[in-house]
């Protein structure tokens, strides 16, 4: 299937790309890359979204790159230590499963056979964020590992 942007959408996405990219390295690329993945959507399903003549229209989800609940960095690293804490992640928790859970967002308070015991929850959070802070900062590991490692610990 053949894919294109109008002129003005191109236009548009390359200004906001640059617009993105002004207020912190890599995220414009970031923005074109969740364009590219919407493309690919397409692809796939060219029926999705509605028709509009001899176009089909296919909104972005409406998302601020640049208000990720993040103050405007110089550099990816500065992101990076901004997403770490402990009050974007129990953010991020709630706005990803609030719908799901009543308790999204905060530390589960009963014991589990898996995981740590609830009490330890906050100190094993932290001692987690300071890891991953310490990898980043003095390059331990490649950006995928150090994914991997903290997905593991934290989930």
């Amino acid at each position: 299937m053949n894919l294109r942007f109008l002129d003005p959408a191109e236009e548009e996405m390359t200004e906001a790309a640059r617009m993105y990219e002004d207020q912190a390295v890599g995220l414009g690329e970031r923005f074109l890359d969740e364009v590219e993945g919407c493309v690919d959507l397409l692809r796939d399903r060219p029926y999705i979204g509605r028709r509009a003549g001899q176009f089909r229209c296919f909104p972005l989800r409406k998302r601020s790159f640049g208000n990720s609940g993040l103050e405007p960095k110089t550099d990816v690293n500065s992101i990076y230590r901004g997403a770490l804490s402990e009050k974007f992640l129990n953010d991020l928790h709630k706005r990803t499963f609030g719908r799901v859970w009543k308790w999204a967002g905060h530390y589960r308070r009963t014991g589990r056979n898996i995981g740590v015991d609830a009490y330890k929850i906050p100190m094993e959070l932290r001692n987690l964020l300071d890891d991953v802070r310490f990898w980043i900062e003095h390059s331990t590991h490649q950006p995928d590992e150090i994914g991997a490692r903290f997905h593991h610990r934290l989930v």
